[in-house]
């Protein structure tokens, strides 16, 4: 019998749960093959110190399957009242069964108890796994006009790193604004 999502646990990763993170990492990237993103079969992932920081800070969740075994993660970071989501992962073989929906609504809640004010994120502006599944999670597109130059530097390294800034896109997910209040876009 498949897994479903109920059945999966999302919790703030150990460190030793970094090991099993390149592994998930290389896997989901199997999704972007074929998918018309300038991204290759050959994706290199991250080594897995390189989610240490985020894992000592708090903003490192896990997805665990049924029986117990890591299928995805969110490594996020704050920066002052902002949580901004570095990568999210789930393994090809566990797509599209409702973890990486749990491990966006843990960084959510976390962040609206941390009375964050905003969430953003960057990820691939045409493929529908990407941005409708963000966009349906509340968040939105942000203008370039309305891109603030934290946010500026961060699509300018995926750039120097390969990625066509054109494909990409910069999200925001606004928490805990009054009704007419305006916040400046992370």
């Amino acid at each position: 019998m498949p897994e479903s999502p109920r059945s999966s646990i999302v919790r703030h990763a150990t460190a030793a749960d970094l090991a099993h993170l390149p592994a998930i990492e290389q896997s989901a990237a199997e999704a972007f093959c074929g998918a018309g993103v300038g991204l290759s079969a050959g994706i290199e992932a991250s080594p897995a110190q390189a989610w240490r920081g985020a894992q000592r800070a708090g903003t490192l969740w896990v997805a665990e399957n049924d029986a117990r075994r890591i299928v995805g993660f969110l490594a996020a970071r704050r920066i002052n009242r902002v949580l901004h989501i570095d990568e999210m992962d789930v393994a090809f073989d566990h797509q599209r069964r409702g973890y990486g929906r749990a491990l966006l609504e843990a960084a959510i809640g976390w962040a609206r108890r941390a009375a964050l004010q905003e969430i953003t994120l960057t990820t691939f502006r045409e493929l529908a796994f990407n941005r409708r599944f963000y966009e349906a999670a509340g968040f939105a597109e942000i203008a370039p006009s309305e891109m603030s130059e934290r946010m500026a530097r961060i699509v300018r390294r995926e750039a120097d790193a390969g990625l066509d800034p054109e494909e990409r896109c910069a999200m925001v997910l606004r928490l805990g604004t009054r009704r007419g209040e305006r916040i400046p876009i992370g």
